[in-house]
């Protein structure tokens, strides 16, 4: 299991939340504290396509595919389009994310995954 304390994923999010933030804002400071609490711990898996989502819109494509993750479906967004648009029964590599999120009652304990390269 690769463990990463934060994955290009969550930071590629914040910073797209945090662009056009002064450098020095109260409300950039917070959102940095935040990162700095959050935790995570990331495997790198292999699985099968079992159903493919998808849809376009002027251009603009959602991937998404099902794959079975300990006995659960879940559907991992393909957010960079990864390669070709895979089929069922394709293979696929993905991440699997735990964060540990500030929340109002402490920390909140999230799942993720996204697909990967």
């Amino acid at each position: 299991m690769t463990k990463v304390l934060l994955s290009a994923t969550l930071l590629l999010v914040l910073a797209i939340s945090t662009v056009s933030l002064p450098a020095q804002t109260p409300t950039n400071d917070a959102a940095m504290k935040m990162i700095s609490s959050v935790m995570a711990t990331a495997e790198i898996l292999n699985g099968q396509v079992l159903k493919v989502y998808n849809a376009e819109d002027k251009g603009a494509l959602y991937i998404a595919y099902v794959v079975n993750y300990k006995g659960h479906e879940v559907v991992i967004p393909d957010m960079m389009h990864a390669g070709v648009l895979k089929k069922v029964g394709d293979p696929i590599t993905y991440m699997t994310q735990r964060l540990d999120l500030p929340g109002m009652n402490g920390k909140t304990p999230v799942l993720q995954f996204v697909v990967m390269p």
